[in-house]
């Protein structure tokens, strides 16, 4: 009776665990994910993809599961009968090893079940990662109960050979064996002491505990012969059984490069998980839920029995450690594959399923440290470790609760969404492409956009057949060309897609709120509903409406419109020996380039037309006419020797890319046709020629000097004509003598500016020369389109030019929305102020930039070398002088000897020149490991950076343009201070240790992953097209009066 009443006292809290945070999860009938990708496989594809996967048995179980009446169901119940038995036999074998006194074996399984972190273990297609894992720890609880006796051995090799298809559980078995081995080993070794360890007897010591170990280790190596070779007999068996895929063939590759470093990588992780585990409890869960939660899980703990004495420190800590050793073992393999787990991703996060019990046991751990303290506070030292536990429980219960209505909130929207789409089905029958279009609020569960396999499996539902394919609109519009998913056989057999065509009819469904919002109440409501066998879907229709509209394309007429334009344009080649241009060539003449009426020669763009084309050779379209310039137009552009034809701002490019992947054209926003030699004209060229623009060019200060790279002949070698030169720059570069520049600077603009009598005078940036140009021409009274305003640069006396600049500027072009705030909060006219992203990010995706090879052939590197990209402007607002700040970097890359340091130089700001003499000494002498050049030009910079394992520094370019690169950038000290950045950045002090660590941080694989996936904040498209459109179209006759932006008190405009 006592024992029952025992028992009785730990069933509330235990049954509260178990499921209060996963109960909702458990009775969704739903699919998620790649749920959709197993669900409508034949029988034979199922056993080949198991193949595929190294499983050979798992198509024929995937097809058994499929035949249940209720599939999602029963492998969700497996899913969390699986997860509570891993619980329940890693608490066994912690306690039966003595890690654990039976109170914390407890806590450790109330943890580990109610765990929140991982909601996705319960979707159809990571289900047996719960049955692999639990296998594992069940086969460790018969190894360590029964290792004398030969049935439970043979048990327990027989499900650890089962839990390595979870492959990464073989580094945990690993340590397993070597924890085994130690412990039989141990009562047979004597360790010296620590006096006897001396430098001249380590060896000596270390051979003695070997000569002792060596016995032991052998009996343990003979008795244990079985389980050693276990690993290896199934990596053989797998082998043997897995076919070759060319979905599935690199799945699990690893990167070589990772493989020491993730050692240290699998260790540090366990501040970020730790971190998330509690901060995804409290950014989801009402403040007043957690601590109702909090309290329920703490009284329900003061029913259990007390302990009777407090965890003892060493105690505390080996469980730490062994926690800890357990989290990285558990994600080091997870690491070297690029899957670093993610806590706050719902698909990532399913990677850090092995290592929960580590977490757990670093949990509890950390509980009974903090209780420590706890002991000298009187009611704290009652309360205080129940309260702990009592609040981990509750956030993970609470969490999961908010998970389990996240899902169901997402399963209705799909629901509702096939509900309509199947009585809508005769008038939808021909559409193969269905475009969705989610304006609901928080229908998709973490606002998930991967979703088209759901989309795509519920349209297989609702109409039957392998032929349509589900995509939301965003994926769609970001879709890159040619996506193997929609061409290859293979995928779109795989992906339930066998018989889709993509030029087949498209259709975008619009989902929208309904009358009545989907709240938490709403919810339970209709989950209550389903679970008495009530007529749920029904339920629905109030909180959802829903439209369709055919998706407007008209690729293929233009296509083919263009392709008789160029066989004009070779009959016009044919007679005239030169394509169209804007000034007639004569038969038999050599090609003529344009001369604008500013002088220059240069091809340019015309809207509409196509000189002497029409109608002698064609006839002419009706879409070849000028339009406004927001709307589509035929743009044409010929040097006479090559021409390219766009229709720019087409109405259907998302459509194009796939049809027509050759022939897109992201610059303008289009498609198009063109001659070899036309496909990468300079986007420069492109803006040279706008229509109704003249160009004309001021190249000044750094560009001018050798010093500093020459860089106005890259300019020049563009083919951009250059009109003025205005030298301000001095040999000296103290602040007397930028003084002095910037005063000669506004001498010799206003001289240029009298010359070339601009409409608009455009500046980009913020440096000294800038300033002296927007002094000049607000004095001359020429407006000013300043791009690149409202930026915050703390560290550089650039961000007061900046801002003054923006005063004086009458047309704004930022980067980034909250620039433009910034920019309007200064007093700017909001109409006067666009958004429209980074010119430099541009240059990446329309530049052609170099192959590693080349890369390395320029910068003098052997094949395969790594290397750092590295580029220090002196911080002038800093009182540390620039050489302190280079020397700081310096000794910090002398930690990375592996890694070759390639140098770009310095500005022409205070101290640039001495670091560039530094820079050009020091690459001298250790010429191994350094390269140093003034510049790379742009194509070869953003090349080398793209190849490089880390961009370094202090330069804008780190925290602008690299990180649409996916790779990580180190920014060192307040330069760039205030900028808006990327998480694939990380910001360091001028400091030897912390650019140390931050290099550190950013060549970890973790952090590679992060930056590869991390947006960049400065990326949109058509910035160029949109600020020529602006300028085109831009009245200039009242440019000049400037009226002041009041804020209104509530807020900006």
């Amino acid at each position: 009776m006592k024992m029952l009443t025992l028992w009785g006292r730990h069933v509330p809290i235990f049954l509260l665990a178990m499921l209060g945070g996963t109960a909702l999860i458990v009775c969704n009938p739903g699919y998620f994910w790649d749920d959709w990708v197993w669900l409508f496989q034949s029988p034979s594809e199922s056993v080949s993809i198991g193949k595929e996967l190294g499983v050979f048995w798992g198509g024929y179980l995937t097809n058994a599961i499929n035949a249940l009446p209720y599939p999602s169901l029963t492998l969700r119940v497996v899913a969390l009968l699986a997860w509570l038995a891993s619980g329940a036999a890693l608490c066994f074998v912690l306690q039966h090893k003595g890690r654990l006194s039976g109170s914390e074996a407890v806590q450790l399984f109330l943890i580990y079940a109610a765990t929140h972190i991982v909601p996705i273990r319960f979707l159809t297609s990571v289900a047996l990662y719960n049955v692999y894992i639990a296998a594992f720890w069940i086969a460790c609880a018969l190894l360590v109960a029964g290792r004398q006796r030969a049935g439970m051995r043979a048990a327990s090799a027989t499900l650890f050979f089962f839990s390595f298809y979870l492959n990464s559980l073989i580094v945990l078995y690993a340590l397993l064996i070597a924890l085994l081995a130690l412990e039989t080993i141990s009562p047979h070794v004597t360790v010296p002491g620590r006096s006897a360890w001396r430098r001249g007897s380590i060896r000596a010591n270390v051979l003695l505990v070997a000569v002792q170990a060596a016995a032991p280790l052998r009996t343990f190596a003979l008795r244990h012969l079985g389980f050693l070779a276990l690993p290896l007999l199934f990596v053989a068996i797998k082998k043997f059984t897995t076919v070759a895929s060319p979905l599935y063939s690199t799945y699990n590759d690893i990167d070589h490069r990772f493989v020491l470093s993730a050692f240290s990588e699998s260790f540090t992780l366990i501040r970020p998980v730790l971190h998330d585990f509690f901060a995804t409890a409290s950014r989801t869960v009402p403040p007043l839920a957690l601590v109702i939660s909090a309290l329920v899980c703490f009284m329900l703990l003061r029913l259990l029995p007390r302990r009777a004495t407090r965890t003892s420190m060493r105690t505390a800590i080996v469980q730490l450690a062994l926690g800890w050793i357990m989290f990285a073992v558990s994600v080091y393999p997870y690491i070297i594959v690029k899957k670093v787990p993610d806590l706050t991703s719902f698909y990532d996060a399913r990677n850090i399923m092995p290592a929960v019990a580590g977490l757990g046991v670093i949990l509890v751990a950390l509980i009974n440290i903090i209780d420590r303290s706890f002991a000298y506070v009187p009611v704290l030292r009652r309360y205080g470790y129940d309260l702990l536990l009592g609040y981990v429980l509750g956030a993970s219960i609470c969490a999961g609760f908010v998970s389990g209505i996240g899902l169901w909130h997402d399963w209705m929207r799909q629901e509702a969404t096939m509900s309509y789409l199947v009585a809508n089905r005769d008038e939808l029958r021909e559409d193969r492409t269905f475009i969705f279009n989610d304006l609901s609020s928080n229908g998709r569960y973490r606002d998930r956009t991967l979703i088209n396999y759901e989309y795509t499996g519920n349209l297989v539902r609702a109409f039957g057949g392998r032929s349509r394919f589900g995509i939301s609109v965003s994926e769609y519009y970001l879709l890159p060309p040619k996506v193997e998913l929609l061409i290859n056989p293979y995928m779109k057999r795989r992906f339930s897609m066998g018989d889709y065509d993509f030029q087949l009819p498209h259709v975008i469904v619009t989902i929208r709120d309904g009358m009545v919002p989907l709240d938490t109440r709403h919810i339970l409501e209709i989950v209550g509903t389903y679970l008495r066998g009530g007529d749920w879907p029904a339920m629905l229709r109030d909180h959802y409406s829903f439209s369709f509209a055919q998706e407007f394309i008209e690729t293929e007429q233009r296509v083919d419109e263009m392709e008789q334009i160029a066989k004009a344009l070779a009959a016009y080649r044919t007679s005239h020996g030169v394509y169209p241009t804007q000034s007639r060539s004569e038969p038999d003449k050599p090609p003529v380039m344009q001369i604008t009426s500013s002088g220059h020669v240069v091809p340019l763009v015309i809207t509409g037309d196509i000189p002497g084309l029409f109608p002698t050779y064609m006839p002419r379209p009706d879409t070849m006419r000028v339009r406004p310039p927001e709307e589509p137009n035929y743009l044409y552009i010929s040097d006479g020797i090559d021409y390219k034809l766009v229709y720019a701002n087409a109405a259907d490019q998302a459509y194009a890319k796939q049809a027509h992947p050759i022939l897109s054209d992201p610059i303008h926003g289009g498609y198009g046709v063109w001659t070899s030699d036309a496909r990468n004209w300079p986007l420069m060229k492109t803006v040279a020629t706008a229509p109704g623009m003249r160009l004309k060019t001021l190249v000044t200060g750094a560009h001018l000097a050798e010093s500093t790279g020459s860089t106005w002949r890259e300019i020049a070698s563009d083919g951009l004509p250059i009109d003025e030169r205005v030298e301000v720059l001095l040999d000296s570069s103290s602040d007397e003598g930028i003084c002095t520049s910037i005063g000669l600077g506004v001498i010799r603009y206003a001289q240029a500016l009298k010359r070339l009598a601009p409409d608009v005078l455009v500046i980009l940036g913020d440096r000294y020369e800038a300033i002296a140009a927007a002094v000049a021409a607000t004095v001359c009274k020429v407006p000013i389109a300043h791009i690149h305003g409202g930026e915050l640069t703390l560290g550089a006396m650039d961000d007061a030019f900046r801002h003054s600049i923006t005063k004086m500027s009458h047309l704004h072009f930022t980067s980034t929305q909250a620039y433009r705030q910034r920019v309007i909060q200064l007093g700017e006219q909001p109409a006067r102020v666009h958004n429209v992203g980074a010119l430099g990010v541009e240059n990446i995706r329309t530049l052609t930039l170099l192959d590693r090879g080349e890369v390395e052939k320029r910068l003098d590197l052997p094949p395969g070398q790594r290397y750092l990209l590295v580029t220090l402007h002196p911080a002038t607002l800093e009182a540390q002088p620039p050489d302190a700040q280079l020397q700081a970097l310096l000794d910090a890359l002398d930690a990375f000897a592996d890694y070759v340091c390639v140098f770009t130089g310095a500005n022409a700001d205070p101290g640039g020149a001495g670091l560039n003499r530094l820079l050009a000494q020091h690459t001298r002498s250790q010429s191994a490991r350094f390269r140093f050049s003034m510049s790379l030009g742009v194509t070869l910079y953003l090349s080398a950076a793209r190849s490089a394992d880390a961009v370094i520094g202090n330069s804008s370019s780190g925290i602008i343009e690299v990180p649409s690169l996916g790779v990580p950038s180190v920014d060192i000290g307040s330069r760039q201070q205030g900028r808006v950045r990327s998480e694939s950045v990380i910001h360091a002090a001028v400091d030897t240790p912390a650019i140390k660590a931050a290099i550190d941080q950013a060549l970890t694989p973790t952090f590679w992953t992060r930056a590869q996936a991390a947006p960049n904040p400065y990326e949109q498209p058509g910035t160029t097209r949109r600020i020529v459109e602006t300028l085109t179209t831009w009245d200039y006759g009242g440019a000049l009066q400037k009226p002041f932006h009041d804020l209104p008190t509530a807020g900006m405009a």
